[in-house]
């Protein structure tokens, strides 16, 4: 026995009130097997008379929906099942703690279903209703909620298509169309794959193509697929399609078997680790000495500002392309000579050169990924740490990218597996933008240079989602080198100086820019004879995005 939870709501107007009543059944809709079985199905409801007064509730069952007598409607098959319910408050449910089960045979005598219509060619329904009585007897409100009988099927699918995978079979189909003997919808699927007398089954899907796993490799299945109708109700096995799961070889098995020499398992080359702590270590020394000649040149510096701010025909201009004097008195010129850092979002199109180590020799990286380029996607936080004629950031940044494609079968061609590359790129910069030629020139354009040291992580997924794996060899890994970057930013405070004020009063942006930049990676385990090769294949990477300052 089990409570159905699904959701119906009805509202309908109370007779002679104003106020609205509204009935809410466990579940609307009933299946051909549940009416089979409908002395064991529960049928739950709860209600809200809001806005009008009784004693007591009854609960009724017609084939009418306001569950009227008989004697004012001679067409209505109306009885009730439950009575003496206390009306203590205006919204109730059923059953409560101690009470008596109402089940689906209970509905069906009260509205005058009969067995046959669990086997009819047609659907058919019933109603529930909840009475307010007063102390009289009278009653005062109704509200009633429509149990549908779903009996009808869909039809079966068509044109099942089966492809090979490892230890799968890569199932797809369309929608049957629906015929006088099987009229109703297809609401899902399930793929049954049979061998050797033992049928397995898929897990119930919306969708119209699976991939069913956990299949023998070499063992042929037949395959069928059947649809369900929105109540359950299923439909006729589609044609049998023969399918044999077979080998697949992914992307990190073929590198491997091409003679690949990058080991896998999250492992760099033998300067890497050293080279990113000895980075992270010259930025600490340059920040303190950046600090240590800041104020060593302070009175310098502040004397050129004051010689300029003192000549009366040359006002002092921003990267936005607005001067001090458009600032508001709380806020000074000084506040804007220079920054806390920046914010960067960047995207590039991506081709590693990962067959380049066979020299012609063998192409696995191509076989399985064709000649596409993926997209990085990835963000940039920098800080200033020193100035003079423009800004020295110290920065960190990550990304993430993804490259598909498929798995091959033994005779070389394409299988429906997929097989991805995903790759997690991870910087330490050093960025030097020459801000100051927009500022004091108003010349709209930032050109600016940046040195990274670039750790990609990565990963290599075989068709079922899990890690790759060839002989003990795990297809992830760690791999480091080295980027130089040179590009050009155009505030968008020149091309709108009001809004660069107003970004900068209210969210306390200085600037925001669009950039483009070419960069030159060299991602190689510094060139390490056991390690693949993550750059780019071509000579640069173009990237884009947009960049805040602060």
């Amino acid at each position: 026995m089990r409570t159905r939870s699904t959701l119906l709501s009805l509202l309908l107007a109370a007779p002679g009130l104003a106020s609205a009543a509204t009935l809410t059944l466990g579940d609307s809709l009933i299946s051909r097997a549940e009416c089979t079985d409908r002395a064991s199905q529960e049928v739950t409801l709860s209600w809200d008379f809001s806005g009008s007064s009784g004693s007591t509730y009854e609960i009724a069952a017609s084939n009418v929906s306001s569950c009227p007598d008989s004697s004012s409607d001679t067409s209505a098959t109306t009885a009730v099942i439950v009575t003496g319910i206390a009306a203590s408050s205006t919204s109730g449910s059923y059953p409560g703690s101690g009470d008596p089960a109402i089940h689906l045979s209970d509905v069906f005598s009260a509205a005058g279903v009969t067995s046959s219509a669990c086997t009819a060619a047609d659907d058919s329904q019933a109603y529930v209703c909840v009475r307010l009585l007063d102390s009289s007897g009278n009653v005062t409100a109704t509200a009633s909620a429509r149990l549908r009988l779903q009996v009808t099927a869909p039809p079966p699918p068509v044109s099942v298509t089966v492809a090979p995978g490892e230890s799968a079979l890569h199932v797809s189909w369309s929608a049957g169309t629906a015929t006088d003997a099987a009229p109703a919808s297809s609401k899902t699927y399930r793929v049954l794959a049979a061998a050797g007398g033992v049928t397995k089954q898929s897990a119930e899907t919306s969708d119209t193509s699976i991939r069913f796993a956990g299949l023998e490799i070499g063992t042929t299945y037949d395959v069928q697929v059947v649809a369900y109708s929105e109540a359950g109700n299923a439909s006729e096995p589609s044609e049998l399609v023969a399918g044999t799961p077979v080998n697949v070889t992914d992307y990190w098995e073929a590198y491997k078997q091409a003679g690949g020499t990058e080991p896998g398992g999250c492992s760099h080359g033998p300067g890497g680790l050293a080279a990113l702590l000895a980075a992270l270590w010259t930025a600490v020394v340059v920040r303190r000495r950046a600090r240590v000649a800041s104020r060593a040149g302070l009175r310098v510096w502040s004397g050129l500002l004051a010689l300029a701010l003192a000549q009366p025909a040359r006002a002092q201009v921003f990267p936005g392309g607005w001067d001090a004097e458009e600032l508001p008195a709380s806020r000074g010129a000084d506040e804007l000579t220079g920054s806390w850092g920046s914010v960067e979002l960047r995207l590039s199109g991506y081709r590693p050169r990962l067959d380049a180590e066979f020299h012609g020799s063998a192409s696995p990286y191509a076989n399985a990924f064709g000649d596409g380029r993926a997209y990085l996607g990835s963000v940039h936080v920098g800080k200033e740490v020193w100035r003079r004629f423009g800004a020295l950031e110290l920065g960190a940044g990550a990304g993430y990218g993804q490259l598909h494609g498929y798995g091959l079968l033994e005779d070389g061609s394409r299988s429906a597996d997929t097989t991805l590359l995903r790759v997690l790129p991870l910087s330490l910069t050093l960025t030097y933008r020459l801000d100051d030629v927009a500022s004091r020139w108003s010349i709209p354009l930032v050109p600016y240079a940046r040195v990274s040291l670039q750790r990609y992580l990565w990963w290599v997924k075989n068709g079922s989602g899990g890690t790759s794996s060839w002989s003990g060899h795990a297809g992830s890994g760690a791999t480091d080198g080295y980027a130089l970057t040179a590009g050009v930013a155009l505030p968008l405070g020149a091309l709108d100086r009001t809004l660069s004020r107003e970004l900068h009063q209210n969210a306390g942006l200085n600037e925001v820019s669009l950039f483009a930049d070419a960069t030159k990676s060299v991602i190689d385990d510094f060139g390490s004879r056991t390690s693949w090769d993550l750059s780019d294949a071509t000579q640069l990477r173009w990237s884009a995005g947009l960049l805040f300052t602060f």
